[in-house]
């Protein structure tokens, strides 16, 4: 069987607002995506976002699996 790789979570600051929207890309402010690509200092928008928790917050991106973090 072919397993897919696990991948990686990313924490968003959720102080600052989320647009997130299952079907389309989400824009958020990531604070430890681990990317070469990504700053972690300013909005970024995801891959496709496929699964969304509204409640807890949590997302899930064709690449990443997106969790909400307070900052202070």
């Amino acid at each position: 069987m072919n397993k897919q790789p696990e991948k990686p979570t990313v924490h968003y600051d959720a102080s600052k607002g989320a647009h997130i929207y299952e079907g389309f890309k989400a824009l958020v402010y990531p604070i430890d995506h681990t990317s070469e690509w990504v700053s972690n200092t300013k909005m970024v928008t995801t891959s496709k976002v496929i699964r969304h928790d509204v409640k807890s917050g949590e997302f899930e991106t064709m690449n990443t699996i997106y969790k909400p973090m307070e900052e202070d």
